[in-house]
């Protein structure tokens, strides 16, 4: 439900001062995550979403009319869940074609293989590159360029930069907590410097103990996470938390020892939204419970 409030509350925000809808000059040429260079020959009317983070983005530009189908995996916003399935990782490259799109949005790392395909077909596929906070903000603006809402999206900016300012302003200046990312149990993973749940941490206070890691994941054995002694660990695996405490090795860990283990929502860590301030004060209010968020 909190993540329901929030989109709705941020949604409010961009669209409550009289938006006008600013629309850049068509045909209009854009850059992508790839460096490609993305024609479109007039205003968008026809948009179809591969990646559950760019769905959410074009609901938040308040362009769900104009979303004509998404990837099976969008289920947020709720109304995601409503519109025409186009595949999953397996793409269903007819459907597409067939439904006439005059916009195709996806993240980097996504359907890489299919460029080549989508180039031939003469599909406008736009690659978002939202790998950190900054990334983040750069695809909502790269987004609303391309859908004519300039002003929307920099609204939304906007509010996304101040709530973490608002944020940075309540945290104490003090030394960073040591936090410890499993991203998955089985072989234990965690996320390094170039991953943005990295910058997730650092934002709520915390300091990511692979943070001098320059990779996005990496799989760790125990003796590593013992050295490093996390004061906070953080789960992204539903049901991991009493496996965690089960770890025969891991029972000296400062956060083992101080009852310190979370479970999070994982879509609100590893989907690169405007939905990871839900992650940035829930980790913070972890990390710092006396402090009001």
């Amino acid at each position: 439900m909190k993540k329901v409030i929030l989109y709705y509350l941020l949604l409010f925000f961009t669209l409550s001062f009289g938006v006008i809808r600013t629309k850049d000059t068509f045909p209009l040429e854009l850059t992508d995550a790839y460096g490609r260079k993305i024609i479109l020959k007039s205003l968008p009317q026809r948009i179809i979403s591969l990646s559950p983070s760019s769905t959410e983005m074009i609901f938040y530009l308040g362009l769900s009319e104009k979303l004509l189908a998404v990837n099976s995996q969008c289920d947020f916003p709720p109304e995601a869940l409503k519109k025409q399935k186009i595949g999953d990782v397996n793409l269903n490259i007819e459907k597409l074609v067939e439904l006439h799109p005059d916009l195709i949005v996806t993240e980097k790392g996504l359907f890489d293989n299919l460029i080549y395909q989508f180039d031939s077909l003469g599909l406008p596929v736009l690659f978002l590159d939202a790998g950190n906070m900054e990334g983040i903000c750069n695809s909502i603006l790269l987004l609303g360029k391309a859908t004519g809402e300039i002003k929307v999206s920099h609204q939304l900016v906007n509010s996304i930069k101040e709530r973490i300012e608002e944020i940075k302003i309540i945290l104490p200046n003090t030394r960073k907590i040591r936090v410890f990312v499993e991203i998955w149990p089985d072989p234990v993973m965690t996320v390094g410097k170039k991953n943005f749940i990295n910058d997730i941490i650092s934002l709520a206070g915390g300091v990511n103990i692979a943070d001098d890691i320059e990779s996005n994941n990496i799989q760790i054995n125990s003796e590593w996470v013992l050295k490093r002694d996390p004061e906070v660990i953080i789960l992204t695996t539903p049901g991991t938390k009493a496996r965690v405490y089960k770890r025969p090795a891991w029972q000296e860990i400062t956060a083992l020892k101080s009852g310190r283990v979370y479970e999070i929502d994982p879509d609100i860590m590893v989907r690169p939204t405007p939905r990871v301030l839900i992650g940035i004060k829930q980790i913070a209010h972890w990390l710092y419970p006396g402090l009001e968020f």
